[in-house]
């Protein structure tokens, strides 16, 4: 098997961890550039820390604190002129992606003169200052990348530079900052780090290391979507959403990112939309067009997640993000142009052309579609209906786990109901230990009326899941050939008497 994977940034982490290795410091120079935002750095204490640290070890220290939002050129050149005229031998970025990002072209900048026109030509020497990164959101994953992005005016939207010189020397990883992260923002950065991960399983560069460490990443984040949208994440969940971001880094700096960055970057130019949020407006359109091609890829990434189909995806992604905002149709053609030219095409496993990029914008800006046609649409959202209408408790029967892959009957439809433990916990039913309880129901005319038309595809195959969302729960009907699906909502009253009048088979193999 050929394969290539390289990350040499060492990444230490823990609360504290810039003061108690401190002394990973001391090698890297006499005097450091501190790098950061306006603001943040200095309200959740990592300014501070980094400047004890310094102190400590006896290195003096010159700081640069105004990298805006999506920094361009100006600002990386102005904090180079800082750096040689204060005498800095290694730079120190602490903040989320924009600072990261504008104090590695700093650390080039302060080595090498390169003027602005070729600074996204690739011609960049082989000598930069050393890098650490302090990373204080967990989104961007760039304190393990070779990866800078900046603003790019002349050709508008945002570029990539990338050269082995960016990889930090060190990577020091404490929860603690993210506590003053408003929830918007964790938001946004938590969902380019899962954009991060998935886009890995999706480049062509992928291989066993990246997948490995993309679907752990996904799972991690997985586990603390329910706990953000709520804003009541735990410091134990903001460590887990801080490595796997660092991990989703890992994984971009050997594969890269394709399509849907390339997509995403025309929203944060034209529009502000932060970067994350971009991202996390297109995953579902990006991941129902690569289904079309390769449904087993995009399977895998749902199971990372936990996630038994796209719908639920697309659901999680409209709680944390919100009202999407309102772009005029006429613009998505300059859009998918400019993303059609971009390099991270070549790099999908699933390469879209200009008009399939053109589809995706029109269709993840698009109204929602209701009514009884919604089922036609690759994913839709129907409004709440009657969970006696589709599945009956008299037509519905629970199995054992190990008999879930058994062909179910000629009449039969496989169901996999996911639960949460507080759910579980109310009523009588064996629930496997990954949450989730199997059966089987019977056709009736309501679930045909739904599987008709491009529901009926692979007909044979089709499968139905309910998966619990706070205080409802969504059932999704997906057809055989996992390409299209319809939603809906029903109450949690009405799932707990499905199990109460239904036929429960036990592991004793009694009813």
């Amino acid at each position: 098997m050929d394969m290539k994977y390289w990350a040499p940034t060492r990444v230490l982490s823990g609360t504290g961890c810039l003061m108690s290795y401190r002394s990973e410091l001391v090698p890297l120079g006499k005097k450091a550039l501190i790098v950061t935002g306006s603001s943040s750095a200095k309200a959740n204490g990592s300014l501070a820390d980094a400047v004890a640290a310094l102190e400590a070890n006896g290195q003096k220290w010159a700081l640069y604190d105004r990298v805006p939002a999506n920094p361009g050129a100006a600002c990386a050149y102005e904090g180079a002129a800082l750096a040689r005229s204060e005498g800095c031998d290694f730079v120190l970025a602490i903040g989320g992606g924009s600072p990261m990002d504008a104090a590695k072209v700093m650390a080039l900048l302060a080595k090498k003169d390169i003027p602005e026109a070729d600074l996204f030509s690739g011609a960049y020497g082989e000598a930069a200052l050393p890098i650490v990164c302090v990373p204080t959101t967990a989104g961007t994953g760039s304190e393990a990348t070779q990866y800078a992005i900046i603003t790019n005016d002349a050709a508008e939207t945002k570029s990539g530079i990338a050269t082995p010189l960016f990889f930090p020397r060190l990577a020091l990883l404490d929860a603690k900052y993210l506590a003053h992260v408003p929830r918007r923002t964790m938001v946004n950065t938590v969902i380019d780090s899962l954009s991060h991960s998935m886009e890995g399983m999706l480049s062509c560069r992928a291989n066993e290391i990246t997948d490995a460490l993309a679907a752990r990443a996904l799972a991690m984040v997985a586990e603390c979507l329910g706990p953000l949208a709520e804003n009541s994440l735990t410091d134990a969940m903001r460590e887990r959403l801080l490595l796997a971001s660092a991990m989703g880094g890992m994984v971009i700096a050997n594969t890269g990112t394709t399509a849907l960055h390339a997509m995403g970057y025309s929203l944060t130019y034209f529009h502000g939309i932060d970067h994350g949020r971009a991202n996390g407006l297109l995953i579902v359109a990006y991941l129902g067009f690569v289904r079309g091609s390769r449904p087993a890829l995009v399977q895998r990434i749902l199971s990372a997640l936990g996630m038994g189909d796209l719908a639920t995806l697309a659901w999680t992604l409209e709680r944390l993000l919100g009202e999407k905002e309102r772009i005029d149709a006429s613009e998505f053609a300059k859009y998918a142009d400019k993303a059609a030219a971009s390099k991270n095409i070549a790099n999908c496993a699933v390469p879209p052309g200009r008009d399939e990029i053109l589809a995706m914008f029109a269709e993840s800006f698009s109204p929602r579609r209701f009514g009884g046609d919604a089922a036609l649409s690759r994913h839709a959202v129907i409004e709440y209906v009657r969970l006696e209408d589709y599945i009956p408790a008299a037509h519905f029967r629970t199995i054992l786990p190990k008999l879930r892959d058994v062909p179910p009957g000629v009449t039969e439809i496989p169901v996999e109901l996911e639960l949460s433990p507080k759910f579980s916990s109310k009523v009588d039913v064996p629930v496997t230990w990954d949450g989730k309880v199997y059966g089987f129901v019977h056709d009736n005319d309501r679930l045909k009326a739904v599987f008709t038309g491009k529901m009926a595809k692979a007909y044979e195959s089709r499968r139905v899941f309910v998966n619990d969302w706070g205080d409802d729960f969504l059932v999704t009907l997906e057809n055989g050939a996992r390409d299209c699906e319809a939603t809906f909502l029903v109450t949690a009253d009405e799932v707990r008497a499905l199990f109460e009048n239904c036929r429960v088979l036990r592991d004793d193999g009694t009813i």
